[in-house]
């Protein structure tokens, strides 16, 4: 996805919202710098690793 897509879609809006409810500053910046992944790989392992932590 490019900058376009982001932007048309609130990306950066929902970050700040969610960021919102971190306690600290540091987890607040944290949120707002996260970025979506692209790499089909990358995103299978995460997924992975998602479902292995919540027991499905």
């Amino acid at each position: 996805m490019n900058q376009q897509a982001f932007e048309a879609l609130g990306f950066h809006d929902i970050l700040t919202e969610i960021g919102s409810f971190a306690r600290t500053a540091a987890g607040k910046q944290t949120i707002i710098d996260l970025k979506p992944l692209q790499d089909r790989k990358q995103i299978e392992q995460k997924l992975a690793e998602v479902l292995k932590h919540s027991g499905s």
